[in-house]
């Protein structure tokens, strides 16, 4: 990739996904560019279920996705798309797996399809399936192997970043909320969009967070010898206190900001790597 080619995938990922653009920068330098292109790529599949209320049109739009991956692994050449060639190089530089991005995609076509969420397994399923790829991919990358914990650390992200956007999803008609958890308040995808019923839905986040916030494989986290677990660790535990600081209001204009400290927390779990 040419330097300009790099510095725009670089200001795509920065405006689009800014939190984890942030955790690349303590990568070493050349590797950043296929970070970038990992992110870049989420971000094309993250869109696809807002983009249209038109489910076979997403379907289509997923599929070209997937079928453009899978050319690459096939050898084929790129087409003519920044982060298609962006993924190409950096396939091909870190011999990345395919079954990692296969994963980023199936879990959209399960959200373009509206699966339920039924359970609390299945909500962190889908939080898994949606972050952890991310992570695991980034360690290839660089050599990192805490694979376990990069799993746990990037869905405990990934949870409460869904339950800070439920309003947004359900606006969509999407629900990320556990069915069960629902039918215990009796609240439904138009509560969740309309803000009805707050009082029962700050209650069903308020639970949903103790689940995450007293996983104790989540806080082992923190003493990871792996500075790319630490930093996600560190970025959903300032999700999860934040939130519970809102006592569950999904729907505060204070989440529409970054968390405080946001730099300066994740360049301590970097300094708590190197020493």
């Amino acid at each position: 990739m040419s330097p300009d080619s790099v510095d725009a995938l670089r200001r795509k990922v920065k405006a689009a996904d800014y939190e984890r653009y942030c955790i690349s920068l303590f990568l070493p330098e050349e590797v950043r560019p296929s970070a970038w292109a990992v992110l870049a790529f989420n971000d094309e599949l993250g869109r696809i279920p807002f983009i249209t209320q038109e489910p076979m049109v997403a379907a289509m739009r997923l599929t070209w996705w997937r079928e453009r991956i899978e050319a690459l692994y096939a050898g084929e050449p790129p087409r003519k798309h920044e982060v298609l060639l962006a993924m190409d190089e950096a396939i091909r530089k870190h011999v990345l797996p395919k079954d990692d991005l296969m994963r980023l995609i199936v879990v959209r076509g399960c959200m373009i399809e509206r699966q339920p969420i039924e359970s609390d397994a299945d909500f962190l399923k889908l939080a898994a399936d949606s972050s952890a790829p991310i992570l695991h991919l980034w360690q290839v990358m660089t050599g990192d192997v805490a694979r376990e914990q990069a799993e746990k650390a990037a869905t405990n992200y990934a949870a409460v970043r869904l339950l800070e956007a439920i309003p947004i999803y359900a606006a969509h008609g999407m629900v990320v909320m556990p069915e069960n958890r629902l039918a215990e308040y009796g609240l439904s995808a138009h509560d969740l969009a309309t803000g009805n019923q707050k009082n029962c839905i700050f209650l069903v986040v308020q639970s949903l967070l103790e689940m995450l916030s007293s996983d104790a494989d989540f806080h082992a986290c923190q003493t990871s010898p792996s500075m790319l677990v630490k930093c996600f660790y560190s970025l959903a535990l300032m999700h999860v206190q934040r939130l519970q600081k809102l006592d569950g209001d999904i729907y505060s204009s204070a989440l529409r900001s970054l968390p405080p400290f946001l730099l300066v927390r994740l360049f301590l779990s970097f300094l708590l790597r190197k020493w």
